[in-house]
Formats: C-alpha cells, sequence, structure tokens
C-alpha cells in the first residue's frame, strides 16, 4: 500500500513533459485547414520527380484555391514549398505513408488527415484538380465562395 502511495505521489508531483510546439511540428497541424500532396523521391534528380516539378510549376493560384500545401520528401530532407521545414523527419513520413526509401511516390492527403490517392507515377494537375473538387469539403468551399 505504501509503494502505490508514494508512487501516486511521485508521479503527481513531476511535473508534465510538454513538447516544445516549435520543435515538435508534424502533419497534425494542417489537419482541417490545408490538403496535403506529398511527394517522396529517393534524389532531386529523380525522372518522375523532376515531371512532377514541372507538372506543378506555375499552378500555384489553382492550388492555393483548393488550400493544397506540397511537400516534398527528397531523400532524408523534408521541404515545405520548397524551403527546408521542421515537420516530421523523412523516415517518419515514409512509414506513414508505406513508401519505401528508393522509390517515387505521390499522396492526396485530406483535410481530414485521409489519404485519398496513392501514386506512383507523377499527378498531372487536373487529375489532381479533378478529385479534390469532387470532395464534399471542397463543394462545400467552392459553395460558400460564390455566395
Amino acid at each position: 500500500m505504501r509503494i502505490y502511495l508514494l508512487v501516486l505521489v511521485v508521479a503527481l508531483s513531476t511535473p508534465p513533459v510538454i513538447p516544445d510546439s516549435s520543435m515538435a511540428k508534424d502533419l497534425s497541424q494542417y489537419a482541417w485547414r490545408n490538403r496535403l500532396l506529398t511527394v517522396f523521391t529517393p534524389t532531386a534528380q529523380d525522372a518522375k520527380f523532376v515531371e512532377q516539378r514541372a507538372l506543378l510549376e506555375g499552378e500555384q493560384r489553382r492550388l492555393s484555391e483548393r488550400e493544397l500545401v506540397i511537400i516534398e520528401i527528397i531523400g532524408e530532407e523534408v521541404l515545405l514549398s520548397g524551403e527546408s521545414a521542421v515537420i516530421e523527419d523523412a523516415n517518419s513520413l515514409r512509414e506513414r505513408f508505406g513508401v519505401k526509401a528508393d522509390e517515387f511516390a505521390v499522396r492526396l492527403v485530406g483535410k481530414d488527415t485521409g489519404v485519398k490517392l496513392r501514386s506512383d507515377s507523377p499527378l498531372v494537375p487536373a487529375q489532381l484538380y479533378a478529385l479534390i473538387d469532387a470532395m464534399p469539403m471542397r463543394l462545400r468551399e467552392m459553395k460558400e465562395r460564390a455566395d
């Protein structure tokens, strides 16, 4: 009985460990705010990755309209809008989305954090927009903006 009481006292007197929010960022910060397009590649020179970047070049307005954030995982580096980002490390993102380190892959993640599309080929913007624009949440957004 005394041991249980001692454990309880120690547990209650120890301050909780709260992670520093500036360091402990993960994809949950985008939930219900943004859709995510995660692009995985072993190297920046990968032909599929180069093609995907070229396809999305000049699409910023349309991507922004759909509240789509692009996260690139290139080898061990994680880029957000082309800049190094402290989100999650590359390996945990690969594990989360089931992508091997030596493969190209694209995942579209909805605002509800569900994976909506998995592809091992570059996505054409029209295909991406058609899928997003058919989502119930996006239909609601378009209706609200039209009103």
